[in-house]
């Protein structure tokens, strides 16, 4: 009897391997129990498959929901790219500890706008640790865009985890799986 490795069973019951060939060494192949050459090798596999014990579909989706709450908190530590009023591409830093600092360039610009103040007054300083000084009106703009982008994080992590939630409901292993934040 031929050794096999790697199995990944299929939704149609077959199962692609890589078998150990006496000649070839280890190839790829798909086992079926209804293929003269693979059903006794088949046989074999799913059986052992019966006797491995899947990860309870709740400790999978453990995972799958501390995956996105990571991938989350990377993406608004990596920040928000941004095309400020000069036409440069940087990064509008999004941490915990620049979010406050946003809220208060945006009470400001309210503030001065509110004045009729039209000037670039309002300097802001960005990951590549350029200054970039605007009109209030533009600040606005990109603290506006800076939450927005933030609560589309937030969102996008929510959705995520409604979708672990359905598939944990309707035991749906291959769709909790397939989750992912990219």
């Amino acid at each position: 009897m031929m050794d096999y490795r790697n199995a990944q069973y299929l939704n149609d019951g077959g199962i692609d391997c890589e078998i150990n060939h006496p000649e070839l060494g280890w190839i790829p192949t798909t086992l079926r129990e209804d293929d003269p050459d693979t059903a006794e090798l088949h046989a074999i596999a799913k059986a052992h498959a019966a006797l491995a014990q899947p990860e309870p579909l709740e400790n999978v989706a453990r995972d799958r929901r501390r995956t996105i709450d990571t991938e989350r908190d990377r993406a608004i530590q990596a920040g928000m790219p941004y095309t400020f009023p000069d036409g440069s591409e940087d990064v509008v830093q999004m941490r915990d500890r620049d979010r406050p600092n946003l809220t208060g360039l945006a009470l400001e610009a309210q503030r001065l706008v509110a004045k009729g103040e039209t000037e670039p007054t309002l300097e802001f300083r960005a990951a590549s640790n350029r200054q970039y000084v605007m009109t209030p009106a533009q600040m606005l703009e990109m603290t506006d865009t800076a939450q927005g982008w933030h609560k589309a994080m937030l969102k996008r992590a929510w959705d995520l985890k409604d979708q672990i939630n359905a598939a944990v409901a309707a035991g749906d292993r291959e769709a909790l799986q397939a989750i992912t934040w990219t």
